[in-house]
C-alpha cells in the first residue's frame, strides 16, 4: 500500500540518500519546505532518466548492439526511459521507506 509521506519523512528519506545528503548539508539547505525538497528529489530522478536515456539507450542503439522497446520483457530489449522510471518507482514502493513516484 501506498502511503503519503509527511514532509519530516521526506526530508529524513533524503538525507539518506547520498547524493541529495550531501547537497543539502554541503549546500545548508536543511531549511527547505516540503516543495522545495520535493524538486530536489524530482531533479534526480529526471537526471538520471536523461542520463540512461543518452548514455545507455542511444549510444546501444547507435552502436547496433541492443534497442529499446516498449515490449522489452518479452522481447530482450532494453526498458524505454518512461519504463525504467517506472519500473524504479515500482520497486522503491517496496522499500522501507515506501515512496512513490513518477514524473509530469
Amino acid at each position: 500500500m501506498i502511503r503519503k509521506a509527511s514532509c519530516w519523512e521526506l526530508y529524513q528519506y533524503l538525507l539518506q540518500c547520498r547524493v541529495l545528503g550531501d547537497i543539502v548539508w554541503s549546500k545548508g539547505l536543511w531549511r527547505n519546505s516540503c516543495r522545495e525538497s520535493g524538486d530536489m528529489v524530482h531533479a534526480v530522478i529526471q537526471s538520471h532518466r536523461t542520463f540512461y536515456t543518452v548514455h545507455i539507450v542511444e549510444r546501444l542503439q547507435a552502436k547496433g548492439v541492443v534497442v529499446a522497446s516498449e515490449n522489452w520483457e518479452s522481447e530482450n530489449t532494453l526498458p524505454l526511459p518512461v519504463q525504467l522510471l517506472q519500473e524504479s518507482a515500482r520497486l522503491a514502493v517496496n522499500t522501507s521507506a515506501k515512496i512513490g513516484y513518477k514524473l509530469h
